[in-house]
């Protein structure tokens, strides 16, 4: 099998799609390839993640043709420095878990952020992570009085542990939105925005309360992304439908005929890209 290369993705400028990272504020992609025990984080903000309790050598694992970090659901996790100032009304996560979650069963917790000494935001799978009920996607936050605000789907789904899914959380400005698969499918949202982030992001467990690292997600994570502003629908779907590491897909560089000259005694072709020819004939 090949094995994807650095020099096959680009950001920023040489993305083929720079308005997907208008806003990104945080942008780790485990398929463009293994980093030892160091996740690099492509936002340019150098909020490099560090793998904790996991090996560089096996959890760094080929899936669908494309590198992913695989987390043992014991106590496998990732966790990156804060980056306080910017806010994160986006979330952007592509996951194949180890077993197929629905609304009864524990999935683990995929991400939590803390906003300060009381305010921790989590993104969670199955109900009884959490102590909800028939919730298999669900969106905490403790900044609320009692069990915190919540967003969850509720429509009996599950995500298949055979397959990759993309699970896209939107704040509205009124709301918490969830987006599986391209669709929205939040049956019922209340919530606050993600404020500035103050403390450590974790991957793969939640850490509040200084209860210490729990919960664990078992399976594998990739392209995990955190926007700075509200996407439109169009653009969750198109991160959806580029698939992993879409995003960092380089633009096509293609060769362009940009003269011809013809005459009675010669033809004259050449071929031009990035400003430099590269090849001619006479």
């Amino acid at each position: 099998m090949t094995k994807p290369s650095w020099q096959d993705f680009g950001t920023f400028d040489e993305s083929a799609y720079p308005e997907l990272w208008d806003g990104v504020v945080g942008a780790w992609c485990p398929s463009l390839g293994p980093t030892g025990l160091k996740l690099h984080d492509h936002s340019r903000r150098n909020n490099w993640g560090t793998l904790t309790n996991m090996d560089a050598a096996t959890d760094w694992t080929i899936s669908g043709g494309q590198y992913a970090l695989d987390f043992d659901g014991t106590n496998d996790y990732v966790t990156a420095g804060s980056f306080s100032g910017q806010p994160v009304v986006g979330l952007s996560v592509w996951l194949k878990p180890a077993n197929t979650i629905t609304a009864a069963a524990s999935g683990g917790v995929l991400m939590q952020m803390r906003f300060g000494t009381a305010n921790t935001w989590y993104l969670a799978l199955g109900s009884a992570t959490i102590n909800l009920t028939n919730e298999y996607i669900t969106v905490i936050d403790t900044s609320a009085a009692g069990s915190g605000y919540r967003a969850g789907v509720t429509d009996g789904g599950s995500i298949a542990s055979d397959m990759w899914s993309h699970i896209f959380v939107r704040w509205t400005g009124a709301a918490y939105e969830i987006w599986f698969n391209g669709a929205n499918k939040t049956l019922s949202v209340v919530g606050t925005p993600l404020l500035a982030m103050a403390n450590a992001m974790y991957l793969a467990c939640v850490d509040g309360d200084g209860a210490g690292p729990r919960a664990f997600y078992s399976g594998q994570i990739d392209d995990v992304l955190q926007y700075s502003r509200t996407l439109s629908p169009n653009e969750i779907r198109r991160l959806y439908l580029l698939g992993r590491g879409g995003i960092y897909e380089r633009r096509r560089r293609t060769l362009r005929r940009v003269g011809v000259e013809q005459g009675a005694a010669f033809k004259a072709y050449w071929a031009r890209r990035n400003s430099q020819i590269i090849g001619g004939g006479v």
